[in-house]
């Protein structure tokens, strides 16, 4: 067995990893950790506990993940090479600023620590070397084996020869991927049942196959479980962003730490969290625990105290690393039936050193809580680039906590292997769960010829619930689990024993008639930790006999267990999605006529959110139009195109017309959600298809008539007397003074208050009162309000404003009523809101809630998804429509732009291009319609259209020049038409220099070209040369402390113009990263994300560039792939559905989907105002350790 205890080896383990280090960072020079002492003084715990040193570097490199294993030994994998992967098989390319990474083989270990009596490491054994950034891990058996990932794949290894190193390394699960190496595979993590949970880390491809040939796919952050022989695979839970860390408590709870979410789940199986780009599945993310971000975004390794070493205050705590902040939070945990919330408590662990960077944490067999130091002055990716100087990759530290307080009694640690089977029998009922754990896995690894005798005769005689719980595991998993004892643990006295048992009877592959009458039974139980249980292994094995029950149950639960009615919820889907036919042990086929009229609302309201064919069926029984809510079934339709069979997809187009005979806008809201289903599986069906275009065709030309005269959607209309502008109008949640957070307003602050123009309603009858919620500003408060921002009432017939409102000067929506004179009652009207100030603050408007409801505030335009329908179903008779459409001026920018793409869509070559043409060399028309233009023309690659194109570039401004530029630098041809622009003087070489344009040059460009543009720009002043200067000025602004009026003005900048992207707290939306803690990047970091966005470009958050095969371009962040579609965000935050049968060509860009010129848009004072604002948003101070919180 290697030691490492000896001044010779430490010194010698010392000037190694300093040699290894030569070449990719520089040791010598590089700011280095205070000594252990000198931390340790600097920590701040609760009084009566005490922390100590369990190991450091050079013993170790950077600890990653921590387990214990049988002999009560300390396993722990550790980095020199984080963060950049070293050569090796599997390894992926680098992401850009992977450039540290070396051409060496990989350095990195697993390691066992034996802890000495003080808590310090009595002995070190490097049991595996050569490993490439491992994290995940978990011993089997005495300790001899276990489990570990390295860059790709998670490995068996085996000591065979006794001595204390692996000599066999054989991979189980493979390819794990590592775009990303932050999260990869993590938190191994062995329970009771016989299956290993482990996270799967942020913005990395994983497609792992078991022994059994089974496949699971994984996109950035999951959970799953897997078998330690490589039998078995599976993914347990969809989403989060990076999940890292994974504890349990004594029932079976499973908890986890996420970043960008919340701190800590309780997972659910098969439940969905929240995700970058990952919507809100129909049926709803899985609950959360927790209502704040414990100050960061970085949160990781959880700890669940189950032991009695620590004083009873802080039993059943959950121990939370923060990284970020250098903090462990603790949560006590306060159970509402089977729903665990957190009532957070004063930080365990606190300090003003900077290099304390708490990763990982776990109870040891002792009772001690170790902790997993990553030791470094730079942790986040966000913060500092990969390659920021000051990035330690040599120290690291494990710490463990005691308590040493009144009473107290030392940590003790046992070694399980030398217990004879009745003393580890024995140790079932250790208060310890970590001993219990261990000792159930290691009488079933070791002990299974010789357990079962003495263990049926404890659970025959008086044993604690901890004992039965266990071995009741122990019995099932070696096979010997009778009926009668399966009965006798279903009625336990003991709800832990019940839950365990239930937890069991999932994990079967089929049921007897018997234990689904006992999970049945369970639903009842008067412990809803039971009754949970139970629901989750009725949903393992579906049949129609469990749907009622399981529907009594969700309405007998509390509506405060979110997590109960989730599951049920979860099952009962699960029900009606699960292909296999019903299993049928004891009564006839399911029918709804069985159910009460409360059951099968509640059904209906799964089936709405199911796929499948049984699914569709009961939508098809059950829904009432009269009293559904439309929406559910749009949404229903989605589903049921997508999932299920031709037959029900054509009952469905069957039906929907018959449900909205009268209500056109609704038949096409649910003819274009059958399309857009369609789109997801791959292709709609001849027959489908046939179908939708006959059903189109009875309802476009009536819509298409409203349109021509005018519209029935909401329009939007430049303000009087001032020039078109982009639209200002976008939709959000608002708050209203009754205390309403959800409703919808449309509102003139999503693109920037300085955009103005007008938004009218469709048209509708006067009814006798109308309200509505308003709120916003007509200029800053401190001056008098002028008249530009106003919601009217107007007569269509003569145009006349009957009743007219300003905004009350407010961020919180007030009620107003108009009452209509009786004589108007009826005549046909609508509304406009209108924003005709050009300020940059106070100088927006927002209006919903309208009651009655004439009117919605609805996200997507029918009018453009009309158009859209014509072209994708090829409805070529409306074709001279359509055009007509383009050179509407009366028409929405939005509707012009989806008419150009559905007449080239529609084959109208010759025609489509005179438009666009005419359009493009127009200076009158709106700028967004030009850049469509440019795009389109740019897209029939021939040289007239390349003609067209640089015959506008010289009369265009920059922005349009911009994207007839990138059109032309798509081709070789239209590169080299560039060019003699450029030599003409008609463009500037500058855009040669557009960070977007650069990314498409190079894809297209010859190698003579690329000369030709390095001779072009060679006289230019570098790129960046004016942003220096910018970065320069505001830095030295910067440095003046910022008023709290500062601040306050910046939230508003922010709302306005980026919470469409960024979110903190529970304010804006999840596409880029979360800011909750942005303020320990520090101003000059923040000014460079602010005016600089392309500078620190993570992987995860570069623009994808799509071409369509009607020449659009869309530049946006990829947010998911749905079936056969792709979404993307554009830099509003808009999402865009792009099917990938209409893509040309897609390419990952190196820049932002944040706008280059962002800056431009905000005044020099809004800029410090935002940067005020941002900095302002550090770790919260919570209460010191030892007092109780204040409110």
């Amino acid at each position: 067995m290697t030691r490492f205890c000896s001044f010779q080896a430490m010194l010698l383990a010392s000037l190694t990893i300093l040699s290894i280090f030569s070449g990719s960072v520089s040791v010598l020079g590089q700011p280095t950790p205070p000594s252990v002492d000198a931390q340790r003084e600097r920590f701040q715990l609760p009084s009566g506990f005490e922390i100590q040193l369990v190991i450091s570097d050079p013993e170790i490199g950077q600890p990653m993940n921590l387990n214990f294993d049988a002999r009560g030994r300390l396993w722990v994998t550790h980095s020199v090479e984080y963060p950049y992967p070293a050569a090796g098989e599997g390894v992926q390319p680098d992401r850009g600023k992977f450039a540290g990474g070396g051409d060496h083989p990989p350095r990195d270990r697993l390691s066992i620590v034996e802890i000495g009596p003080t808590g310090n490491a009595s002995q070190v054994t490097h049991f595996v070397d050569g490993l490439n950034i491992p994290i995940g891990q978990t011993p089997l058996k005495d300790g001899s084996e276990g489990l570990v990932y390295g860059i790709p794949s998670i490995f068996h290894v085996a000591d065979r020869d006794g001595d204390g190193r692996s000599d066999t390394q054989t991979a189980l699960y493979s390819t794990f991927g590592n775009i990303d190496v932050h999260g990869n595979a993590n938190a191994f993590t062995r329970w009771i049942d016989g299956w290993i949970y482990g996270c799967h880390g942020f913005s990395n491809h994983s497609e792992i196959t078991d022994a059994a040939g089974r496949t699971v796919v994984m996109d950035s952050g999951n959970t799953y479980r897997f078998r330690s022989d490589g039998s078995h695979f599976q993914q347990f839970t969809w989403g989060q962003v990076n999940p890292f860390g994974i504890t349990f408590d004594a029932w079976g709870n499973l908890f986890d730490s996420d970043c960008h979410s919340k701190p800590v789940y309780q997972l659910l199986r098969g439940a969905t969290y929240p995700h970058f780009g990952n919507p809100e599945p129909a049926i709803g993310f899985g609950p959360s625990m927790i209502d704040h971000a414990h100050g960061s975004t970085g949160i990781c390794g959880p700890a669940y105290y189950s032991a009695d070493h620590f004083p009873e205050e802080f039993r059943d705590n959950l121990f939370i690393c923060n990284p970020v902040t250098g903090r462990v939070h603790r949560d006590k945990l306060r159970r509402v039936g089977s729903t665990l919330l957190c009532d957070t408590q004063p930080d365990f662990i606190t300090t003003d050193d900077p290099w304390f960077r708490p990763v990982d944490a776990i109870v040891g067999p002792d009772g001690a809580l170790y902790i997993a130091d990553f030791c470094n002055r730079v942790i986040g990716h966000y913060e500092a680039p990969l390659d920021d100087p000051d990035r330690d990759r040599t120290h690291g530290r494990i710490w463990r906590v005691v308590w040493n307080g009144e009473p107290s009694a030392p940590p003790q640690s046992i070694d399980l292997t030398k217990l004879s089977t009745a003393d580890l029998i024995v140790r079932l009922s250790d208060p310890n769960l970590q001993v219990r754990t261990l000792a159930t896995n290691y009488l079933i690894d070791s002990r299974a010829d010789e357990v079962l005798d003495p263990l049926r005769a404890t659970l025959a005689s008086e044993s604690d619930p901890f004992t039965r719980a266990h071995g009741l595991w122990i019995l099932e998993r070696l096979s010997a689990m009778d009926s009668e004892a399966v009965e006798r643990f279903a009625n336990d006295s003991d709800p832990l024993v019940r839950v365990h048992l239930f937890k069991m009877l999932a994990e079967r592959e089929s049921l007897l008639e018997s234990e689904r009458q006992l999970a049945i039974q369970g639903l009842q139980d008067a412990d809803a930790f039971v009754r949970r249980a139970a629901a989750d292994a009725l949903g393992q094995h579906p049949t129609s006999d469990n749907i009622a029950p399981l529907l009594h149950a969700w309405q007998a639960a509390r509506e405060a267990d979110t997590h109960l009615i989730h599951v049920l919820r979860l099952v009962l889907q699960r029900h009606l999605e699960t292909r296999s036919p019903f299993q049928e042990p004891g009564t006839a086929s399911f029918s709804t006529g069985q159910l009460t009229a409360e059951q099968q609302r509640r059904l209906l309201q799964i089936a709405s959110v199911s796929g499948g064919d049984r699914a569709a069926g009961i939508v098809f029984e059950l829904a009432d139009p009269q009293t559904i809510d439309p929406a559910v079934l749009v949404r229903s339709a989605v589903l049921i195109t997508r999932t299920a069979s031709v037959e029900s997809q054509l009952r469905l187009v069957e039906l929907a017309p018959q449900w909205f005979a009268n209500d056109a806008g609704q038949q096409l809201s649910l003819l274009s959600a059958i399309y857009e289903g369609a789109t997801q599986r791959g292709g709609e069906s001849s027959e489908l298809k046939r179908q939708l275009q006959r059903w189109l065709e009875r309802l476009a030309p009536a819509q298409l008539k409203t349109l021509q005269a005018g519209g029935s959607d909401w329009s939007r209309q430049p303000a009087l007397g001032m020039e078109t502008s982009a639209s200002p109008w976008g939709i959000q949640n608002r708050g209203s003074a009754d205390g309403n957070t959800d409703a919808r307003f449309w509102d003139s602050i999503s693109h920037g208050e300085r955009l103005t123009g007008v938004l009218r309603s469709p048209t509708f009858p006067l009814p006798e009162t109308l309200s509505f919620w308003l709120c916003g500003h007509n200029g800053n408060p401190k001056n008098e309000s002028s008249d530009a921002n106003h919601i009217r009432l107007v007569l269509v017939d003569s145009g006349k404003t009957i009743a007219q409102q300003m905004p009350p000067r407010n961020d919180t929506a007030q009620r107003y009523t108009w009452t209509i004179d009786p004589n108007l009652i009826g005549q046909q009207a609508a509304i406009e809101i209108v924003d005709a100030d050009r300020g940059n603050a106070y100088a927006w408007i927002a209006a919903g809630r309208f009651e009655p409801p004439v009117v919605q505030v609805a996200d997507e335009s029918q009018e453009s998804r009309l158009i859209e329908l014509i072209g994708s179903l090829d409805l070529s008779q409306f074709a001279d429509t359509i055009d007509s459409l383009i050179s509407d001026r009366r028409q929405s920018i939005d509707v012009r732009q989806q008419a150009i793409r559905t007449s080239i869509r529609l084959g109208r070559t010759e025609r489509s291009f005179a438009i666009v043409s005419d359009l493009l060399s127009d200076p009158s028309q709106p700028p967004a319609l030009r850049m469509q233009a440019a795009a389109a023309l740019a897209g029939f690659d021939t040289d007239a259209s390349r003609d067209r194109l640089v015959a506008a570039i010289a009369q265009s401004p920059a922005s349009l020049q911009r994207e007839i530029a990138s059109g032309l630098a798509r081709t070789t041809a239209g590169i080299d038409r560039l060019f003699d622009a450029i030599a003409a003087g008609n463009a500037s070489a500058r855009l040669l220099q557009e960070p977007g344009l650069v990314d498409t040059l190079r894809r297209s460009a010859s190698e003579k070209q690329l000369q030709q543009i390095d001779q072009l720009t060679q006289d230019l002043p570098p790129a960046n040369e004016k942003l220096a200067v910018q970065l320069a000025h505001h830095r030295a602004l910067a440095h003046h402390r910022p008023s709290a009026e500062a601040a306050v003005a910046g939230r508003i900048v922010f709302d306005k113009n980026c919470a469409a992207c960024h979110r903190i707290g529970s304010s804006g939306q999840l596409v880029g990263p979360q800011l909750d803690g942005v303020g320990n990047r520090g101003a000059d970091r923040l000014l460079e994300d602010i005016l600089d966005p392309n500078r620190n470009v993570d992987v995860a958050f570069r623009s994808l560039t799509v071409v369509t095969i009607d020449g659009t371009v869309v530049n946006g962040l990829l947010r998911r792939q749905e079936g056969e579609t792709i979404v993307l965000a554009d830099s509003t935050g808009r999402e865009i559905t792009i099917s990938t049968d209409d893509i040309e060509t897609q390419q990952k860009s190196t820049v932002s989907v944040m706008p280059g010129n962002f800056a431009e848009s905000l005044a020099e004072q809004e800029i410090q105002n935002l940067l005020a604002f941002l900095m302002e948003q550090r770790a919260k101070k919570e209460s010191p350790a030892g007092r109780p919180a204040t409110p």
